[in-house]
């Protein structure tokens, strides 16, 4: 096994030879293409990138470090069209008070740790449809401008809308709540 690369991230020569992963909505055809992570042994079903590895060597160090570049890249090139983090399996990520300017697309992801939200504000559409929250989401005072969509998405621990401020169409159908769902003083306009 090599060593973690910092580099991980970074866009493969070809989408052939590159992350297999499916990008985009039905028959888009996109694949990932981002060049393949050498995670431990077992880690992975099959090869794919650092972005939608389930290394848990991500949480720090230089995985961390390249995690958060590739996502700001992403987030940075979109400016205000499309953010697309389908399938990514995120480490701990702290976003509080962040602003997101892209349409951000976090379908299908998976949050290893809680998922902290809590003061962001998402000037356009949000869509977490059948993303997996795995130890809990944090959305307080969170800004949703534009409409979000929780469709299918699972909580399995507790999830706080305390006081989150919902402006547009948002969807909740089919989500799975397995603990506490929080949403005192939020508001549906």
């Amino acid at each position: 096994m090599k060593e973690p690369d910092e580099s991980a991230a970074a866009q493969g020569d070809s989408v052939e030879s590159g992350c297999p992963i499916k990008m985009g909505g039905f028959g888009s055809g996109l694949r990932c293409g981002r060049k393949i992570h050498v995670a431990p042994d077992g880690v992975d079903e099959k090869p794919v990138c650092l972005m939608h590895s389930k290394d848990p060597r991500k949480q720090s160090g230089p995985l961390f470090d390249a995690f958060m570049l590739e996502f700001e890249r992403i987030l940075e090139n979109a400016g205000e069209k499309v953010a697309r983090f389908e399938r990514f399996v995120f480490p701990q990520l702290i976003f509080s008070g962040r602003k997101f300017q892209a349409i951000c697309i976090f379908n299908s992801v998976t949050f290893t740790q809680r998922a902290v939200f809590n003061n962001a504000i998402f000037t356009q559409r949000a869509n977490f449809g059948a993303a997996t929250f795995t130890k809990g989401a944090d959305f307080n005072l969170a800004t949703f401008t534009q409409g979000a969509n929780f469709v299918r998405a699972t909580f399995t621990q507790d999830s706080i809308f305390l006081r989150a401020t919902f402006t547009q169409l948002t969807f909740f159908n089919d989500a799975i709540f397995t603990q506490r769902a929080i949403f005192d003083e939020a508001t549906f306009t």
